[in-house]
């Protein structure tokens, strides 16, 4: 895990070479605190790397790495790289480390671009070519590593994170689209734009080749994982099937020559990891959970009651200064972007309590709420879609959970006759404006929350020397999870069913009995209601000057001047306020 930083200047002038390296090494240093190098490879082209040593931790293994005419910059992991390496050994390609950078770099050379898609990882990379003075960018399936580039005076400019690129460039503007959709849809992350008019980010599953031209292309197409779906036909089948498929996931991502611990929540995704470690690979692990005094939704019973149960131990993390105003800007600082929620602190106290007790991996649940539906608004979109195929039983006992659960937006313990009525109306005159089960999915993984989700948790975890990996991220667990039918993914029992059978089937039914998850949360209400804090937001909140955005400004500010802000107040809030903090900040 690391930071990639590079410029390809035509005009072979290369003014703001040395500034630019220094400036990127500066502002991404706890990407990559074990080592910073960087090399002009021609008049064209230079490449930085800074190193958070995970894989191969000697020298040998330091990037730029260079074979040949090729010279590699990366950041990620490739999980599987064991067995690629015996793959591109059999057809008598050698080796110098045990770094899985060269096998990256090998297998490109080797069989071109088309070697991505053998590779499971998370991934951004910069590879040039001398002799073609060719430059490729490229970037994972999911886009769960960054890769930012800009084009000033004919220089393209990339790297890791965008505060190097805001820092040169010369007319910063914001983009009002991104802004738009941020506000309308809380969505950002989905596409090349980025909040930062003309700075861009590759996108997910693609590459960008530079030489004389600038062609990007699409990798990544989505069916890279093959198997028999007619398993879905058995449910025994398909969940042992499913089960294997996530442990296969949780190996690859145990791999590493440096210790790894796991962070456990108490909710459904963290415990099935935890679970299958302890039942099916037979390991141990450390592990990490987060309190806090104020949580109305502390889980830490169930942690404790789980890990007793394999007599493991669970290190707690509490936030001493959540009501701190300076800390929300240094947590800005860190994700780059403006938030929807005031809960980075939580995981930045965390990530730091994990760096400090000797760790540099951490396995997490990440994208498992993307994939099978974990949201609450989802359950209203599962019942329009059993009514659509006229299961009406099913709709009922989605319906039923949902009532019994209070767990959508649609309101708790009302009479279920009455709402299912006015849900089936809702649906006769409304059906083209209604996304149905799998389309909220896909829409939520793709747009709505997982690119901002992914932004957030690379930066919060490198932002104290902390690599991230999540199984349920692994492309074929993506993939598998897509394809599983509806009742696989929302039945009686609850969301991400699959998940929840799997823990049933290991007697941990008591982690799912309490539908009211959220995870790590910081105590954001408290936040908003101390009294120095809430000065401070009303003055940010009366300072935002964006005339397309006069509405949410207002909102915002009716909602700070409340006696009492709750947790649905501060959300919306959260919008403009880290907005009008960002803007500050980058001068826009």
């Amino acid at each position: 895990m690391c930071s990639i930083v590079g410029l390809y200047d035509i005009t072979t002038k290369k003014q703001l070479s040395e500034e630019f390296f220094s400036d990127s090494f500066h502002f991404m240093k706890s990407r990559g605190p074990d080592n910073q190098s960087h090399i002009e490879l021609d008049k064209y082209c230079s490449l930085g790397h800074q190193r958070l040593s995970i894989i191969d931790v000697g020298n040998q293994a330091n990037q730029p790495m260079t074979f040949g005419q090729y010279t590699i910059v990366f950041n990620g992991e490739i999980y599987n790289y064991i067995e690629l390496k015996d793959e591109l050994k059999s057809k008598n390609i050698k080796f110098e480390t045990t770094s899985d950078t060269e096998v990256l770099m090998k297998g490109i050379i080797l069989e071109d671009l088309s070697f991505l898609n053998k590779v499971n990882g998370m991934f951004a990379f910069a590879l040039y070519n001398s002799d073609s003075k060719e430059l490729i960018l490229a970037r994972d399936r999911y886009g769960v590593k960054p890769l930012h580039y800009m084009i000033q005076d004919e220089v393209i400019y990339f790297s890791s994170e965008i505060k190097p690129l805001i820092n040169i460039k010369n007319n910063k503007k914001i983009n009002i689209d991104v802004y738009k959709n941020f506000f309308e849809h809380m969505a950002t992350d989905y596409n090349e734009e980025t909040f930062v008019k003309d700075i861009y980010q590759v996108k997910k599953g693609h590459h960008i080749t530079i030489n004389e031209s600038f062609e990007e292309k699409q990798w990544y197409f989505g069916n890279d994982f093959i198997f028999d779906e007619s398993i879905f036909e058995d449910k025994d089948k398909t969940l042992q099937f499913v089960e294997d498929t996530i442990l296969s996931a949780i190996e690859f991502r145990m791999r590493a020559d440096v210790p790894i611990c796991l962070t456990l929540s108490g909710g459904v995704d963290s415990t099935t990891i935890y679970t299958l470690i302890k039942e099916r690979l037979n390991k141990e692990i450390k592990l990490f959970t987060f309190i806090h005094p104020n949580s109305e939704t502390n889980e830490y019973a169930k942690v404790i009651k789980l890990v007793s149960s394999y007599d493991d131990f669970v290190c707690t993390i509490q936030s001493e200064n959540t009501n701190s105003f300076d800390e929300l800007k240094e947590d800005l600082d860190v994700v780059e972007f403006p938030i929807w929620g005031i809960s980075t602190r939580a995981y930045r106290d965390m990530y730091d309590s994990i760096n400090r007790s000797g760790f540099k991996v951490v396995i997490e649940g990440h994208g498992a709420d993307e994939e099978l539906g974990g949201y609450p608004y989802m359950v209203e979109s599962a019942f329009y879609d059993y009514l659509k195929c006229c299961n009406f039983s099913k709709a009922l006992k989605i319906l039923r959970l949902e009532h019994d659960t209070g767990h959508s937006g649609l309101g708790n313990k009302s009479n279920i006759f009455k709402k299912s009525i006015r849900l089936i109306l809702r649906y006769l005159f409304k059906r083209k404006e209604i996304k149905l089960f799998q389309e909220n999915i896909d829409w939520t993984f793709d747009f709505k929350i997982l690119p901002i989700v992914l932004r957030a948790f690379d930066r919060l975890s490198m932002g104290s020397s902390i690599e991230s990996r999540s199984p349920f991220m692994d492309y074929r667990v993506v993939e598998l999870f897509k394809k599983l039918p509806i009742e696989y993914k929302i039945n009686e029992i609850g969301n991400k069913s699959i998940l929840r059978e799997i823990l049933k089937k290991y007697k941990k039914t008591y982690i799912f009995e309490d539908k009211q998850k959220m995870g790590f949360a910081s105590d954001v209400p408290s936040f908003f209601n101390n009294v120095d804090n809430k000065k401070m937001s009303r003055d940010y909140i009366e300072k935002f000057n964006m005339i397309e955005f006069k509405a949410q400004q207002r909102k915002a500010f009716e909602i700070i001047c409340k006696e009492k802000i709750e947790w649905t107040d501060a959300f919306e809030m959260s919008k403009v306020l880290t907005i009008s903090m960002i803007n500050e900040k980058y001068q826009f």
